[in-house]
């Protein structure tokens, strides 16, 4: 993915799989960040829902919450651009 990313122009500093089991504050230091659901559904706040073949852009927010379904988790692949792409 970072590649692929990468050769469309945009600049990744990290992209990484994260399993969730329990709510998580998403932390967004470059104020840019891509979350993308590989497997499970999420909430995500305020009022967003994430499931497999959607994705989330998540731009100028300090942190949000995401909210795992509590019966199997989700697994997120979260991607971290170079503010202002």
């Amino acid at each position: 993915m970072k590649v692929d990313m990468e050769s469309q122009g945009y600049q990744v500093y990290d992209c990484t799989v994260f399993h969730f089991i329990v709510p998580a504050r998403i932390e967004n230091p470059t104020k840019r960040l891509l979350l993308v659901p590989i497997q499970g559904t999420s909430s995500l706040t305020p009022a967003e829902t994430l499931s497999p073949a959607s994705y989330w852009d998540i731009k100028n927010d300090a942190s949000r919450v995401l909210t795992p379904d509590q019966t199997s988790g989700a697994d997120i692949m979260i991607i971290t651009l170079q503010k202002g792409k």
